[in-house]
């Protein structure tokens, strides 16, 4: 499975905007290539389980650094 994101005709498997992340004040707006956002809780990269939102990250999650999700 590929998780790369295409900008042209062809459909995009994991979306550009996070029905999570994007509204957490804790994401950041910094770019890392090759990962699909960053924030406070995830600074090498947030996992794709957040980012779809199959995870809402309300509760601790591995690797979160003790940081979940705060409505911006």
């Amino acid at each position: 499975m590929s998780r790369g994101i295409t900008m042209d005709d062809r459909s995009v498997e994991i979306g550009m905007f996070s029905p999570v992340c994007d509204l957490c004040k804790h994401k950041t707006d910094k770019y890392v290539e090759g990962v699909l956002g960053i924030c406070k809780a995830f600074p090498k990269g947030i996992p794709e389980d957040i980012w779809t939102g199959k995870v809402k990250h309300k509760r601790k999650y591995p690797g979160d650094h003790g940081i979940q999700f705060e409505e911006k």
